[in-house]
């Protein structure tokens, strides 16, 4: 009898110690299903269209892993990559030289994540009705500058240099994802940034108590996000050629469903980048599927709602009994 109950014990401390194993599973199981029911989805094609897909979502929710890290929320990302997408369209169809757009689009992304910082520290308001609250303006001011239209562009140079570019066979857009995911995962777990990150999410109070300045490092964190947001921006006009006021409408429910099956909590534990990454790859994997299989895009959202669901209710009962 002791030998039955202590196998499920020691199954469930594994889940427990490593949260993205049940992740990584459920993110075989979903290409393997995907793969028997449409052989054209691991072509190589489909392969990249899925990398283009991912890749906004899976940058973004680099942010909102460290945003949770803090015990915060930022539903602005997707206000933040529509902004910096339209401003980046006008400023390329002025003809203004690329590497100063790009400047100038991190400097809107971030500029937002500092204001979003402040307001929540200085003021003591949640972070969640700050953030909505830039998210509606800075969708605002896309509207207004484009009057609702697409905006489309034909910057090749541009377009080479963020997405559409290859180095050695494999397309530069693999590389830009790799580059902040390895920059991201040395942030959040092999520096002293990284760990105050995690002490602010677990225990605000005590933190400050432990020296940690509270404020500085919750402002930092945000801008880190509205940075985020911005490169996802350029990934995401260059990508489509198109800027629009309405792109990436829900991204930040992605950047967040993709945090949280990858084992990020609510208050920061058990965060970590390379979760997220996973968690981004389950999301893009299950819409990249489904539109393979030509299921209806509204019938997408309603059977993405039910997966996640079930992931995180999983999750938190193999925790609960693993704990207990």
């Amino acid at each position: 009898m002791s030998n039955t109950h202590a196998k499920p014990s020691s199954i469930l401390k594994i889940f427990q110690r490593y949260p993205q194993l049940g992740t990584l599973i459920g993110l075989v199981v979903i290409v393997v299903f995907f793969s028997l029911s449409n052989p054209f989805f691991l072509t190589p094609a489909n392969i990249f269209n899925l990398v283009n897909q991912t890749a906004s979502i899976v940058i973004v929710a680099f942010g909102m892993t460290m945003i949770l890290l803090t015990g915060s929320i930022d539903l602005s990302v997707g206000g933040v990559l529509a902004l910096v997408g339209v401003i980046s369209a006008l400023l390329l169809m002025a003809e203004v030289p690329i590497p100063l757009i790009i400047l100038i689009g991190l400097l809107v992304g971030c500029t937002v994540g500092l204001l979003n910082g402040l307001i929540v520290t200085t003021f003591g308001i949640q972070p969640f009705l700050v953030t909505m609250g830039t998210m509606i303006i800075t969708r605002g001011l896309a509207q207004f500058a484009t009057g609702g239209r697409s905006l489309f562009i034909q910057a090749d140079g541009f377009r080479q240099v963020v997405t559409q570019g290859n180095l050695f066979g494999i397309p530069v857009l693999v590389y830009w994802v790799l580059l902040f995911a390895i920059a991201s995962y040395f942030l959040v777990s092999h520096t002293p940034f990284g760990r105050r990150m995690q002490a602010v999410g677990g225990n605000p109070e005590a933190a400050a108590y432990s020296g940690i300045k509270v404020k500085k490092v919750q402002i930092i964190v945000f801008i880190m996000s509205g940075f985020l947001a911005s490169i996802a921006g350029f990934i995401t006009m260059s990508r489509l050629s198109t800027a629009m006021p309405t792109v990436a409408l829900g991204i930040e429910m992605d950047a967040i469903a993709a945090a949280v099956l990858g084992g990020t909590g609510f208050k920061g534990e058990g965060g970590s980048i390379a979760g997220t990454v996973l968690g981004a790859l389950v999301i893009g994997t299950i819409i990249n599927g489904l539109t393979v299989l030509r299921v209806d895009a509204f019938l997408q959202n309603v059977i993405m709602g039910i997966i996640i669901i079930s992931a995180v209710i999983i999750s938190v009962s193999i925790s609960k009994k693993a704990a207990a």
